[in-house]
């Protein structure tokens, strides 16, 4: 469950991850919830043909906020893989879109993990720059899909939760400018 971001290899995971013997990353800790009776939030999902909600965790919001991206780029990111138009899908819910970077383009921009579930949520875990990593260890792969399957897991009143304590963001989508 989404604790806190530690950092791992110079690269931030949204969760807070026990580290094995070997160095790898092992098992999430569990975090209770606390329950909230009442929330607002920008978009409400449906189980059932509902509006797709998306989120940005500590650790993105901290890498969007460093690399100046937008919410606007946040959500058409998520728009295009709406559209079937996924970068990279790692499996276990787990995606890797690209961002344009002003005079650099895609290929040269950043790449953002994403928990996604087509229609339902998406929540960007982290991000980094192409020229700084070119592909993601095998280790924290699977540790990114372990969060993946945690964050999608969640129920609305744990989304509400994880909101007021701060540690998801919603990010504007699907709403006119």
């Amino acid at each position: 469950m989404i604790t806190q971001c530690t950092e791992h290899n110079n690269f931030y995971v949204p969760y807070r991850w026990v580290t094995s013997g070997a160095g790898g990353i092992a098992a999430p800790e569990a975090r209770s919830s606390s329950k909230l009776d009442i929330y607002s939030s920008l978009n409400y999902s449906a189980l059932n043909g509902g509006t797709m909600r998306v989120f940005k965790t500590r650790a993105a919001a901290r890498f969007c906020k460093s690399e100046g991206i937008t919410d606007k780029q946040l959500a058409e990111a998520i728009a295009r893989a709406e559209r079937g138009l996924v970068d990279a899908d790692l499996g276990g819910g787990l995606i890797k879109q690209r961002i344009a970077r002003r005079g650099k383009g895609k290929s040269g921009g950043w790449r953002t993990l994403i928990a996604y579930r087509k229609a339902q949520r998406a929540v960007f875990l982290s991000g980094f720059a192409k020229s700084d990593m070119d592909n993601i260890a095998p280790n924290l792969t699977a540790a990114l899909k372990d969060a993946a399957s945690d964050v999608l897991s969640l129920s609305t009143t744990e989304i509400a939760a994880r909101l007021a304590e701060h540690l998801l963001t919603e990010v504007p989508y699907g709403k006119e400018d």
